[in-house]
């Protein structure tokens, strides 16, 4: 039996104690600021991990009880315990939506249907990275025939847009397009083409894209589940189904600090453990591009390289310039596109 008064404490305690002196401190605003530009936000991981490994180490060279030893057992080995649940109900989960996401095709052809989506970003990204020669965007709350076309265009014409103001008054707006791969290596900016966004109806049969996202939790685990509706002219109802996942990291990093709230704002003090970001239903090397990559295989749609993209030919994109100037009764000198109409067409 051991004897609860002669147990040694283990140094490796001050790691502890001073842990909690911290962020007892940072509970008091400038106290907290000031310990918050040195760093404090990762004294918690180095303090207490450093404990933990201090009391084995001591137990080691034989200078506490052997029973401390539990401690250090019971927080890397339950914290690996749980680490791991929660990565193999992502695993489950990227499993389920993998299996429901690849027996959904969807009819579609580019020259007869035009869709639709209710994210700026979203069809940016699609029309960047897949063979498509436009897409249109409807925002939600905006006006029953408010709707913009997002189309790639030649570096001259967005060159013209970008010295007038006239065509930010007509709703026309241009963007830099990034050269990204296909295996999501990080993007350059593309110096031929270019994106631009002007009000435009879409014709044909239209396709309509709702993007709708939803807390809740999953055996315990804190999970964002996200879909995209696809409603087609014949009444397709398609859905397909991604998220995110924020299951803890593999190494215990808690988190005990306080920081300013600027939405708030207050003062306000957290502690947990760190958690990762994993985006289901996603590639690895392209997580930030789920949407689009599902559509597209769900459409059927070719991804483009980024030194094949296509552009819409100068002389379109200036009479769809000019209808939107017309429509919004704005007046242009038409020789400021003069030289563009048949450049690199």
């Amino acid at each position: 039996m051991i004897r609860i008064s002669k147990i040694r404490l283990p140094v490796s305690r001050w790691f502890f104690i001073a842990t909690g002196v911290i962020y007892f401190i940072q509970w008091f605003p400038t106290a907290g600021l000031f310990l918050m530009m040195l760093g404090a936000i990762i004294w918690p991981i180095l303090l207490i991990n450093l404990g933990f490994t201090g009391i084995a180490f001591e137990v080691f060279i034989k200078r506490v009880h052997w029973i401390w030893l539990v401690l250090p057992l019971l927080w890397f080995g339950g914290y690996f315990a749980f680490a791991l649940k929660d990565h193999l109900i992502v695993s489950a989960l990227q499993g389920e939506l993998k299996q429901h996401n690849t027996l959904i095709r969807i009819p579609f052809d580019p020259g007869l249907d035009a869709l639709v989506m209710d994210n700026n970003k979203d069809a940016s990204n699609l029309i960047s990275d897949y063979r498509l020669p436009v897409v249109f965007t409807k925002l939600a709350n905006s006006d029953a025939n408010d709707f913009n076309a997002v189309r790639l265009a030649d570096q001259s014409v967005c060159n013209v847009l970008r010295h007038n103001s006239i065509f930010r008054k007509a709703g026309i707006f241009t963007g830099s397009l990034g050269s990204r791969p296909k295996n999501g290596s990080y993007p350059t900016i593309d110096n031929r083409l270019c994106v631009i966004w002007l009000p435009e109806k879409p014709t044909g049969n239209v396709i309509n894209v709702h993007r709708s996202s939803s807390d809740q939790t999953f055996q315990k685990l804190d999970i964002k589940r996200s879909s995209l509706i696809v409603r087609t002219p014949e009444n397709g109802h398609y859905e397909l189904l991604f998220g995110e996942a924020k299951p803890l990291v593999w190494w215990p990093k808690p988190l005990l600090f306080c920081a300013l709230n600027s939405g708030g704002p207050s003062w306000e003090c957290v502690s947990g453990f760190d958690r990762d970001s994993v985006v289901l239903a996603a590639q690895k090397s392209r997580k930030y591009f789920v949407v689009p990559d599902l559509l597209a295989r769900a459409l059927n749609l070719d991804f483009t390289m980024p030194e094949v993209r296509q552009a819409t030919p100068n002389s379109k994109m200036i009479d769809l310039i000019q209808s939107s100037l017309s429509r919004k009764g704005l007046q242009l000198d038409s020789s400021i596109f003069q030289g563009l109409e048949t450049s690199r067409e």
